[in-house]
């Protein structure tokens, strides 16, 4: 045990080297798992950016032809409006020109 002990102290600045060499060694280890781990997260978010990416580029390209669709569909409503009552305005017309001649 003296031995031991004697050993210890006459090689002690070599143990504490070797100690600190060794958690350092653990330490840069671990910093290398953490960075791997990182590294897989960083490749899994950019995955899901761009398939998010994509899914928003859809949404884009699909929304304005909806709205195009929706104000066709008003215009074409609209213009539609506008020409029964002008056909009704004519029908009126004519039978009012029709009455007139047939009671005059």
């Amino acid at each position: 045990m003296s031995k031991i002990i004697h050993i210890l102290q006459t090689y002690e600045d070599i143990w504490k080297a070797g100690l600190a060499m060794i958690f350092a060694v653990i330490v840069l280890l671990l910093l290398a798992a953490i960075l791997r781990q990182i590294k897989g997260l960083n490749k899994s978010l950019k995955s899901i950016t761009t398939n998010m990416q994509a899914y928003f580029d859809v949404i884009m390209a699909e929304e304005p032809q909806t709205e195009e669709v929706k104000e066709g569909e008003v215009q074409e409503d609209n213009s539609k409006k506008a020409e029964a009552l002008r056909e009704r305005d004519e029908q009126e017309k004519l039978f009012n020109a029709v009455l007139q001649e047939y009671f005059s």
